[in-house]
Parts: structure tokens; sequence; C-alpha cells
């Protein structure tokens, strides 16, 4: 039994795979790696996060002391002539003489109102605020590579519907051609047939046009030489196990604009303390031991040797800077409830985007699912129409019209794929699973 044209193509787009011809298959998984070692953006974000990283020591803090050591070294040569009062002169030429010094200095702020350990908490908090960045940027950009993949999934399948369109065409302008010659069709039908053929032919045009740049897109994600040719392997599925619940609660627990706000009332707390110890005396304490030598050539000593040993408490009591302390604790407990309303805000605008996601994702599940019977349906319509305008029972008008049917059916099909796809891609995103579900 002869298999149509058209029902081939039925059952490739149900499963939306590509041949991979002659260029090189890239991978799914292949193009996340790709990107996950040479995006640009990820790698950025990783520096950022180390600085914040080795930012993180007590020292930063200002909780160990600091310590310096000095040294000098100098010579003096000199000529003296000194007149008594009896008259007689007495002379010295080339009297040298040196002198050098060394010594160590510390300087430790023993209390400042718990000041330093305000700073080294508020370090800890920067230190995951720039983890959680990494990992939003990571999770951003894995998210686009996959929506870029399957993009050119989609635009693939749209290719290929339009080339067995352009197949049908090309049958139909020969058959028109044929019966002209033969004298069995007038020529307006060629004109119409040779009409339909080109317009055809420029949609593909356009299509391989869409297709080339997706491609460069996507290299470019991946920081690669944009003008890489290749086809993408895997097909659209949709996952089965979503439910709205699950994703919202996870959404709410890992999604990393909400891990960023929450870290950010963290760092706004504690740059709160850092203020509030201003308000209290800061004492600090200092030594230092130096050595110094001295030599010279003339006078009633040839050398001096001296050591000194010098160690100290002091402090500083705020008394009144012109109430510009208060002022600036008052503005730092409003800066921590801004952050505090801008967390609530992002906890808002997650839940809204989980919404609308799970909307979408069911809505062209379904439509996926319609639009599939649909195209079975004008598959067979083609299918028939094809047999029909062969043996002259319908016209060229009818036919182009199952062709038509067929293109917007196909192409239906592939959006509502690709479409629930998004939503599902977004709703992995927004719960930061999407490193770990794709």
């Amino acid at each position: 039994m002869r298999t149509s044209l058209s029902h081939i193509l039925f059952a490739a787009l149900l499963c939306l795979a590509i041949p991979a011809g002659a260029q090189t298959v890239l991978s799914l998984k292949d193009a996340v790696e790709i990107g996950l070692a040479n995006n640009y953006s990820i790698l950025l974000s990783r520096q950022d996060e180390q600085i914040a990283r080795n930012n993180v020591t007590p020292g930063n803090a200002g909780m160990l002391p600091t310590v310096a050591a000095s040294g000098s070294a100098s010579r003096d040569i000199s000529s003296n002539r000194m007149e008594m009062a009896d008259g007689s002169v007495s002379r010295s030429a080339n009297d040298a003489s040196a002198r050098y010094s060394a010594g160590l200095a510390l300087d430790w702020t023993v209390f400042d109102g718990l000041g330093m350990f305000a700073t080294y908490e508020k370090l800890q908090e920067l230190a995951l605020m720039g983890e959680a960045a990494s990992r939003r940027t990571i999770q951003n950009t894995i998210a686009s590579i996959i929506t870029t993949y399957f993009d050119i999934v989609r635009q693939q399948d749209e290719l290929e519907i339009m080339q067995s369109i352009l197949r049908v065409s090309r049958l139909r302008l020969t058959n028109a051609r044929d019966r002209y010659e033969a004298g069995v069709a007038a020529r307006l039908e060629v004109l119409s047939s040779r009409v339909d053929y080109n317009t055809d032919t420029t949609a593909l045009l356009k299509q391989e046009e869409e297709l080339r740049n997706t491609r460069i897109h996507l290299n470019r994600l991946l920081a690669r030489d944009v003008n890489t040719d290749f086809v993408a392997g895997d097909s659209i599925t949709l996952q089965t196990s979503l439910e709205y619940g699950a994703t919202l609660q996870r959404a709410l627990e890992a999604n990393p604009d909400i891990a960023l706000a929450e870290i950010s009332i963290q760092v706004a707390t504690a740059t709160l303390k850092e203020i509030r110890a201003e308000q209290w005396p800061v004492v600090r304490a200092s030594t230092d031991f130096a050595l110094g030598r001295s030599l010279q050539d003339q006078g009633a000593w040839s050398s001096n040797n001296t050591r000194s040993f010098n160690y100290g408490l002091s402090a500083s009591i705020p008394l009144f800077d012109g109430s510009n302390l208060r002022r600036r604790i008052r503005n730092a407990q409003i800066s921590r409830e801004s952050v505090e309303l801008e967390h609530r805000e992002t906890v808002l605008s997650v839940e809204t985007q989980v919404a609308l996601a799970f909307n979408a994702y069911e809505r062209n599940r379904m439509l996926y699912e319609v639009e599939s019977e649909n195209l079975s349906v004008a598959g067979e319509n083609l299918d028939a129409a094809m047999e029909r305008y062969r043996v002259g029972a319908i016209s060229a008008v009818q036919l182009r019209d199952a062709q038509r049917s067929y293109l917007s059916a196909s192409n239906r099909v592939v959006e509502a794929a690709f479409n629930a796809k998004v939503a599902e891609i977004t709703l992995l995103q927004l719960s930061g699973a999407i490193a770990l579900e794709m």
C-alpha cells in the first residue's frame, strides 16, 4: 500500500525530530555544556563570586592588628674650625658619624562597639550574594541556551514543512504545464501555479534566513564562532510531571531572585549594626619597639646604642557630631525597610510569573493535542486533494486551499509544542531547577 508524502510528514511532526543530514549534529546536552564552559556572562559572574569570597577575612573586617617595620641609616661627614679664647685654633677635617635605627610598631583596635563583627557578618552575606548572583546568571544563561536551541528545532520543523509544500507546488506547476501543452488547461492555470510556486519559494528563503540568524544567536551564547553550522539533533518533548503547587513552592524556596532579596535584607541589617557601633567608644592598643646605634670618629664617645619599648591604650568617645550619626542610623533603618519591601515585591513577582507560565504551559499543551488532530485531518485532506487534482476532479485553486490548510495546521502544531516548551523552561527557571532538570 502506498504511503503518502503528507502522512510521512505528519508522523515526523508529531515526534518533532529533524534529520541531521550532512551537517554537524548539536545535542542539547552538548550545547549546555559548551555554554557553561565558555559563556562570558557566566565566566564574569564566577570571577565576581570569587572576589566576594576573597573579601571574607578577619583582617578585611578590621579584627586583626596592623604591624609595620621601619628602618633608617644615615652618615655625616663634617669639618670644623674652632678658635679658642686664648687665641689658639682647633681644626678637624672629615669627621664622620653614622646613625642606624630599626623598629616595629603594632596598632590594634581592641573595641569599636562590635562594629568589626558586623562588618565580618556583612562580608559573609556579600559572599553569599555573589554566589546567588552567579547561580542566577548560570540559570538565566542556561534557560536562554535551551530556549534558543528549541527555537532552532521549531524553525527546522517549519523549514521542512515549507519544503514539503514547495514540493507539492512544484508538482502542481509541472502538472499545469503538461496539461497546458496537452491542450486541456488554460495558460492562466500555469501562471497561477507559477505565482504560488514563487510565493512558497520566497517563504522558504525567509525561513532559511531566520534559521541562520537563530543559529548565530545560539553560537554567541556558546561563545564560539558565530558562523559555526550545525543541526539541532534533539526533539521537543514535554514534561508531564509539572504541578502548579509543587512548582510554586519550589520557586519560593529556590528562586535566585528571592534568594538575593533575602540576602539583601541581611546585608542591610549588618550595615545598620556597623553604623550603630559608632555610638560606642573606640579603644586601641599600640606598641612599638626600636633599636638605635650611633657611631662617630671624633669626640668623647665613639658609639651609642639605644633600645626603647613603648606601649599604651587610647580611647575616643563620640560626644557630638552635629547629629550626623543619628541621621545615618535613621537612613540605614529606612534602607532596611526598603529592601524588605523589595523582597515582598520579588516574591509577588515570582508568584505572578509562575502563575502566568503555568497557564501558558497547560494551554499550549492542550492546543498541541487539538492541533495534532487537526493536522491529521489536514494531511488526509491534502492527500485526497492531490489524488483528485491528478485526475482533474478539482481545480488548482482547491488544491492550493488544501495546501494552505495543511501548512497552517502544521505550523500551529509546531508553535504549540514550542510555546509549551518555553513555558516549561520558564517554570523550571523560576523554581531554580533549570540546570538540574534540563
